[in-house]
């Protein structure tokens, strides 16, 4: 991801309420410190695009099963759903719902859930085997946390 798109991303972040100014300043200053660092890139090709695919994304690559929790608003108390993720990259297991996002290397995970017009978006961190995080819908009426389990590699 670029410093562009980080910037972005955090930007996005911020408006939607779902990250503080600090989140942005730490954004900022990560993506300076990566691009001092010169690290190569493996590229794949899959049919006309190249995709990089970044090192230490693959450990979290499997099936995994989230509970997504609400803590504040008028939305289902929980939802469980299957998500996979392939060279780092978030795809939803079903079709009934849409899921688009990513995992970098350390965890850090964004993710953003659309399924009949409606939406949420959700930031956290995944380890090996599990991980943890907070989520928003678009209109900012319901919020929650969310936990992962791997449920196959």
């Amino acid at each position: 991801m670029t410093k562009i798109a980080k910037l972005a991303s955090a930007a996005v972040l911020m408006l939607t309420g779902i990250a503080s100014p600090v989140f942005a300043q730490a954004v900022q200053s990560r993506s300076a410190a990566h691009n001092s660092i010169s690290t190569k890139t493996p590229v794949a090709r899959t049919g006309a695009r190249r995709i990089r695919v970044r090192r230490g994304t693959r450990v979290y690559d499997g099936t995994w099963s989230v509970v997504i929790e609400t803590t504040r608003g008028n939305c289902p108390a929980a939802v469980r759903a299957a998500v996979r993720i392939i060279e780092g990259r978030l795809q939803a297991d079903d079709q009934s719902y849409q899921v688009a996002g990513r995992v970098v290397p350390g965890g850090v995970i964004r993710v953003t859930v659309s399924a009949s017009g409606q939406g949420a978006s959700g930031f956290g961190r995944l380890s090996r085997q599990g991980g943890r995080g907070r989520w928003r819908t678009r209109s900012g009426e319901c919020s929650g946390l969310w936990t992962a389990e791997r449920r196959s590699s």
